[in-house]
């Protein structure tokens, strides 16, 4: 989700690498921006997040969720692959305690960047994957599926922007190893607090269609984001669930960097 802040001298540069990284994380959603040709970004992080009920807990690790960008055939295309382990520990009347380790399925697709900004007509890009029944028994879907997001930003001034995505995905019920199709929206902005220091704010909801075993879940969260150079980004990030169907609340922090 993170976006770049483009100063007015920034804009005439022509370099890549002399004007500060894209990142799509922290957040849902990506930025409508691609990396460029030739190009390799990576992303990672780690997130923590608690939720529990009358009767148990759980407590959801992921790591090091590597996102991989790279700008191929042109500047408005890129590759990118991304994989993550993760670690769920499940406690019942706070004595059984149970703990599941592995990795997720990988996640394969293409970013195209749409449209530049036009007065009141957004920056917009599109992003193409698929999830492959790679992972772990434990968290393995054991189906491809596809997924594409629609991503629209406004700078509004120098210093704030604000975004949203559209993603529409398959994923599979729990209970009936049934196909569903799940919606997400999200909602944010971003503003510049001090040099190379930015703060971010975003509501995002995710509605399933067909599902037996999900519902609906709302999150609001907020971050903030430290350009350490331009190819070099830290970002730190909190939310909490806005209904029963949602984690409690979540942390995590991650770096981008850019070769």
């Amino acid at each position: 989700m993170a976006k770049r802040l483009r100063s007015k001298s920034e804009a005439g540069n022509k370099s890549p690498f002399d004007e500060p990284l894209d990142s799509d994380r922290p957040g849902l959603g990506d930025s409508p921006s691609t990396v460029g040709l030739g190009i390799c970004q990576l992303e990672m992080g780690y997130q923590y997040s608690y939720d529990h009920d009358r009767t148990s807990s759980i407590i959801d690790q992921t790591y090091p969720q590597p996102l991989l960008r790279i700008g191929a055939f042109a500047d408005w295309f890129e590759l990118r692959v991304s994989w993550s382990e993760e670690q769920t520990t499940e406690t019942i009347f706070g004595v059984s305690r149970s703990t599941t380790v592995g990795s997720d399925d990988m996640n394969v697709g293409f970013k195209i960047a749409l449209t530049p900004q036009d007065k009141w007509l957004p920056k917009t890009g599109l992003v193409f994957d698929m999830f492959l029944p790679t992972g772990s028994a434990a968290f393995t879907a054991g189906k491809v599926l596809p997924e594409v997001e629609y991503i629209y930003e406004w700078e509004v001034m120098k210093d704030l922007t604000f975004d949203g995505q559209t993603i529409l995905s398959c994923q599979v019920d729990d209970v009936t190893n049934e196909s569903f199709l799940n919606t997400s929206e999200a909602i944010s902005a971003q503003a510049k607090l001090v040099e190379h220091l930015s703060a971010y704010v975003q509501w995002h909801m995710t509605t399933p269609d067909g599902a037996h075993s999900f519902r609906t879940q709302q999150v609001f969260e907020g971050g903030f984001i430290i350009l350490v150079s331009n190819n070099l980004q830290f970002d730190a990030e909190s939310g909490v669930g806005l209904n029963k169907a949602t984690p409690d609340y979540f942390v995590g922090a991650g770096l981008s960097v850019r070769h």
